[in-house]
């Protein structure tokens, strides 16, 4: 069970410079889970505060703006300064492509709890490759530049063509005084059934204990489950090495959480039920399935979206869940 509200992811611009093959690239912004008749939809900034409100009103902590890409945004440091003085801990998921030294320093006043770079390769090449633009060069020197002012962490996709790229994503972070990395499993979208998208998963797909096993005999330590898991439903495993503490997470589908109806839905996805998302039209789910389980707060008032945050932690508060860690791919075939 959930003893208290999960973060709540928040995307808040459907554009992004990046075309990444895992996810879709715009209008298929990777964390924008809504209708499709809402895409090209935004809300107005009264509209967001408002589910911002609710959200840290009902016992919320942590809220995480991704897009797209959220750097795009005009105001986001404005919008951060905000979460702050609703008591939330803001932070930020980005491509690291448009970190100006001047926006970097409005984040980092306006309080900004860390800046989370995705970096799908830690070569130019294998870079290029994956987004479309030849930009790693660039990210580097900007989360160079940002470590003067802000904490970032990065996080990877782990997908069977870069799989050899491991160790060196360890050593880039170990090089920028990183003390810690996220290998994410490659997730497949079943609303994005093209032809393409399907033969790109099954290729690159790789199970988080093969990325654990090379991490674990990079770092010299051993996986164990870190935390999460009953406060907030989400389990996700870690290594440390013995040498430097440098510590590497991991999060998969077999750690993730589901309720009975999940086992009975057409739509398997890996993620589970463990966070909370709000999308650029103002969609609010716990699932990634766009029509189900959601709630479109735009014409909402402020103590309706309440009730429904409230509702979530009074129903995931008394249910136990389980974990599931069946074979996905018998399901993906099929749905």
């Amino acid at each position: 069970m959930i003893k208290r509200l999960p973060k709540l992811r928040v995307s808040i611009t459907e554009k992004c410079q990046l075309h990444c093959q895992f996810c879709g690239g715009p209008p298929e912004a990777m964390e924008n889970f809504q209708p499709d008749y809402l895409f090209g939809t935004s809300l107005e900034r009264e509209q967001l505060l408002k589910v911002l409100r609710a959200y840290v009103a009902t016992g919320g902590e942590y809220v995480q703006f991704t897009g797209g890409e959220p750097l795009l945004f005009r105001g986001i440091a404005k919008l951060v300064e905000q979460v702050r003085e609703l008591g939330a801990v803001p932070e930020i998921n980005s491509n690291g492509v448009t970190m100006r030294p001047a926006l970097v320093r409005d984040l980092a006043s306006a309080g900004l709890n860390v800046l989370k770079i995705s970096l799908p390769s830690f070569t130019r090449e294998g870079f290029a490759e994956s987004t479309g633009l030849d930009r790693l060069p660039k990210v580097l020197d900007n989360m160079r530049m940002a470590q003067e002012f802000l904490k970032i962490r990065v996080n990877t996709v782990a997908v069977r063509s870069k799989i050899d790229e491991i160790p060196l994503a360890i050593e880039t972070c170990r090089s920028f005084g990183i003390p810690e990395i996220l290998f994410l499993e490659l997730l497949y979208y079943y609303d994005r059934d093209q032809s393409a998208s399907r033969e790109y998963f099954f290729s690159e797909y790789v199970d988080p204990k093969e990325v654990q096993a090379i991490v674990a005999a990079n770092l010299g330590g051993e996986f164990s489950t870190f935390g999460f898991f009953e406060e907030y439903g989400a389990a996700i495993e870690s290594c440390t090495s013995p040498r430097d503490g440098f510590t590497a997470y991991t999060k998969s589908a077999a750690t993730s959480l589901r309720l009975p109806e999940c086992d009975g839905c057409p739509f398997y996805c890996q993620e589970g039920l463990y966070q909370l998302r709000l999308s650029t039209g103002g969609y609010l789910s716990f699932c990634n399935v766009p029509n189900m389980n959601g709630h479109e707060t735009r014409d909402m008032s402020g103590s309706e979206v309440e009730n429904i945050f409230t509702g979530y932690l009074k129903r995931f508060g008394s249910e136990s869940f389980a974990i599931r860690s069946e074979d996905f791919f018998a399901r993906i075939q099929t749905s």
